[in-house]
């Protein structure tokens, strides 16, 4: 989506039982210098975030892991596919069959690129 208008009506057109988790699966991405609101409706869903993790220590006390990622941009591979890191994305150490797939939101998310959508 290219503007907030856009976007909203998106929202408002979609099923209720899952609307929230519609909004939860969106994001501010920029290509070619613009920005949009992509949402992941594929099986791109069930990457989940790899940084800022937590385990638990045995007490209610969480302990911060580290950044487990086993997903993300290779550079050296992207330079040669069409759309780079911003359209692919690559196993950055061998993963195990059943492994949590892992990336860093952060490698194709813009955080502050909701407030240009006045979103």
């Amino acid at each position: 989506f290219t503007n907030g208008p856009q976007y909203r009506q998106f929202l408002a057109s979609v099923e209720t039982d899952i609307a929230c988790d519609v909004i939860q699966w969106a994001y501010v991405q920029e290509k070619d210098n613009r920005l949009f609101v992509s949402v992941d409706l594929d099986p791109g869903i069930l990457v989940n975030s790899g940084t800022n993790l937590y385990k638990s220590d045995g007490a209610t006390k969480r302990k911060k892991r580290d950044n487990v990622q086993n997903m993300g941009c290779d550079k050296q591979a992207a330079e040669k596919l069409p759309g780079g890191c911003t359209d692919n994305y690559f196993a950055l150490r061998d993963i195990d069959e059943g492994e949590e797939l892992l990336l860093d939101y952060g490698d194709f998310a813009i955080t502050h690129g909701w407030e240009e959508f006045d979103l």
